[in-house]
């Protein structure tokens, strides 16, 4: 039943998102206070999972930290969040604005910004029960093959079985855990796929 719910509550969220913007009689405010409302709940959706202790998944085998230049990214990204909420700031006291909205808007940036350091500074946890990243746990049966691409082999690429909703993930991965993360993946019995070699 939980499995139904979650493959079918997408499908009723973008229905409900199609009505209220082709069929629905809403002002522009209206609609960007929907699209406010939903950005702010999947971040809440986020944060929840991201604080919240992995259940049943055993202890961590290995902890991948975050690749620094990754980390960097990410960390401009919570810097570039934080500059429109100071933008919005100096809108809300200088110029005459909706105040519930530009609140919404500083609320939503700060939680961008703050989900976006955290991005950053998330690492790989390769534990008993599958791989854990910010946006959850895969179990080991949901993943069909893995393959090393990219730039030095250090990109770790995760094909992952057919769903409907699964899509397929990549890591960089630091190269003195690369042995690490294979032997742990072998171990499970997952295939490594060898990239085809140019001629």
């Amino acid at each position: 039943m939980l499995k139904i719910v979650q493959l079918l509550l997408p499908l009723v969220i973008f229905a409900g998102w199609l009505y209220l913007f082709f069929f629905a009689d809403l002002t522009s405010e209206q609609k960007s206070f929907v699209v406010m409302t939903t950005l702010l709940l999947v971040l809440l959706e986020r944060f929840y999972k991201f604080f919240t202790p992995i259940r049943n998944t055993g202890s961590v085998l290995l902890l991948v930290g975050p690749i620094k230049s990754i980390s960097r990214f990410f960390k401009f990204w919570a810097a570039f969040f934080l500059f429109f909420v100071a933008v919005s700031l100096y809108q809300a006291f200088s110029v005459k604005v909706n105040l519930l909205q530009t609140i919404f808007s500083i609320v939503l940036l700060t939680l961008f910004a703050l989900y976006s350091w955290l991005f950053g500074q998330k690492g790989l946890e390769f534990r008993e029960a599958g791989i854990n990243d910010i946006f959850g746990l895969i179990k080991w049966e949901m993943i069909e093959s893995y393959s090393w691409v990219g730039p030095y082999n250090q990109t770790l690429a995760m094909k992952l079985r057919n769903s409907l909703f699964r899509i397929n993930r990549e890591w960089i991965i630091s190269p003195q855990d690369g042995e690490a993360v294979n032997q742990i993946l072998e171990g499970r019995g997952i295939i490594q796929q060898e990239q085809p070699t140019e001629s």
